[in-house]
């Protein structure tokens, strides 16, 4: 029998859209603070954040803001993915299997302890039982294929008008990468 704790660790400002994919597509909390020097993460986020902190070197006038926001975003989530990308064809040139890599490069953040939580945990005899129990199927229909998105898109969703904004981001990795690639750029 396969058990997945029933509290798991996520980053609360970080959610799975509910869609048919919902590993690619995103919502995301933003407690923005407009009128800065120059945008930035104004923090690295915490898993228990129920929002990223992000300065915005815009006024809050006619929508500035709001559009330096999902520009600042977008570049920043695109920057880290093109980052990503490059180091590991360059450890795959190297013959460094894709998940040591993501361990290596994202050793500073949650990345572990997110995927940890992933894995199920096998769970006393019913896996020798497993083949012998009746299955309801599908059928036979083949599974939906996984549409992953090509490139990073960033929208806002939510919060034209107050500091709390919500942004619908379409990513081309899975929840750990994404939760992680955002505690990298804070850092930098």
């Amino acid at each position: 029998m396969l058990r997945v704790s029933s509290f798991l660790k996520m980053a609360l400002y970080l959610s799975s859209v509910n869609t048919a994919q919902p590993h690619y597509y995103y919502t995301l909390s933003i407690h923005a603070k407009p009128g800065a020097r120059s945008s930035s993460l104004a923090q690295v986020p915490q898993l228990a954040d129920e929002a990223v902190e992000v300065r915005i070197a815009a006024p809050p006038v006619e929508g500035q803001a709001n559009a330096e926001l999902v520009d600042f975003i977008g570049e920043t989530l695109e920057y880290e993915w093109r980052a990503l990308k490059a180091a590991e064809e360059e450890s795959s040139k190297k013959g460094e299997s894709a998940a040591s890599f993501l361990e290596t490069y994202l050793k500073d953040t949650s990345y572990r302890t997110l995927m940890d939580q992933r894995r199920p945990v096998e769970v006393g005899n019913d896996a020798a039982e497993k083949g012998k129990k009746k299955k309801k199927g599908d059928g036979g229909k083949p599974a939906a294929a996984v549409v992953v998105p090509k490139k990073v898109a960033v929208a806002l969703a939510k919060g034209t008008t107050s500091k709390n904004k919500m942004l619908t981001v379409e990513f081309p990795a899975e929840y750990e990468v994404v939760v992680a690639l955002i505690e990298k750029a804070a850092k930098e």
